[in-house]
């Protein structure tokens, strides 16, 4: 499976588990849910997929610096752990 098949399909899930648009996912919207939905993408991404950062900012069109911030800042919350468990359970 191509890199941009994986990319659209965590992305669809994520999508559906957080009852939103694709546009809406990738846009630059600091809404909470929002914010949850890229975060939870990029550490499936990275951990379960390996996708190099290169290709997670081009495909969300941002710097390096914010995909590791999504990536590296823990979240305690437990609607967050929740949606995370959610979308594993969902790619599997």
């Amino acid at each position: 499976m191509a890199i941009t098949e994986i990319l659209n399909k965590i992305l669809d899930v994520c999508c559906k588990e957080f009852e939103v648009t694709k546009n809406e996912a990738l846009s630059k919207s600091r809404k909470k849910e929002l914010v949850f939905l890229r975060k939870i993408f990029v550490i499936v991404a990275k951990k379960k997929y390996k996708i190099p950062n290169e290709k997670l900012c081009k495909f969300f069109n941002q710097t390096n610096s914010n995909i590791e911030n999504l990536y590296k800042k823990p979240e305690t919350d437990g609607y967050f752990e929740c949606m995370l468990e959610n979308v594993i359970k969902s790619l599997q």
